[in-house]
């Protein structure tokens, strides 16, 4: 909680791929697998800010933080990021050409 509303914002770190499907479905791919981070954040308007994390990490790929950030200040929030299981999925992988 903070004292006065103030912006917010959470990440999770993955080395897949984002296949960006929906505001609040987002399809994650690597190696061939792949898994949905369903976000709920209570209702509160939210965007998706993404990048690779430039690093000089000791992985075979840069990482990717997905960013979850809240539109309007907030006093306080809950933001959930729930995975999927593959076999609960109903989407088709699409490479980026």
């Amino acid at each position: 909680m903070f004292a006065q509303p103030a912006a917010f914002e959470t990440a999770r770190i993955t080395p897949g791929d984002l296949i960006e499907e929906g505001p609040c479905q987002l399809p994650v791919r690597d190696e061939g697998a792949a898994v949905r981070i369903r976000i709920d954040t209570g209702g509160l308007p939210f965007t998706i800010r993404n990048g690779r994390i430039d690093e000089a990490a000791k992985t075979p790929v840069k990482p990717l933080r997905l960013g979850i950030a809240l539109k309007d200040p907030i006093a306080s929030a809950r933001i959930a990021a729930i995975l999927c299981q593959p076999a609960l999925m109903s989407f088709h992988i699409r490479r980026k050409e």
